[in-house]
């Protein structure tokens, strides 16, 4: 989504001087903002980067403001944790495994 906003911040100072396209081009940014605003509410996208296998949590931390990153790290290691208290435990064996030892 990062780069969304380089094409916008390029395409309104290329076309400056157009005022109709330049407007199209406001409203195109303010579609977008409305939607990316609504990353801070949910840790998806962060988690996402950050499982990336290119990206990871390094992307974050060079390509956010400050101020963004430690509100949404907290909300993604309360998603990692949420999701690893329903994981079943590894040590728990499967029905196919009872069964199998049964017969």
């Amino acid at each position: 989504m990062d780069i969304l906003i380089q094409y916008f911040e390029k395409a309104l100072s290329e076309h400056a001087s157009d005022k109709e396209f330049s407007s199209r081009i406001r409203k195109g940014w303010e579609t977008f903002d409305k939607y990316y605003s609504k990353t801070d509410d949910s840790p998806i996208y962060a988690t996402a980067l950050i499982l990336h296998p290119t990206r990871h949590i390094k992307y974050i931390r060079a390509n956010w403001k400050a101020k963004w990153q430690k509100p949404i790290l907290k909300k993604v290691k309360e998603l990692c944790e949420s999701y690893r208290e329903k994981a079943p435990s590894p040590l728990a064996s499967s029905s196919y495994e009872k069964k199998a030892s049964q017969d």
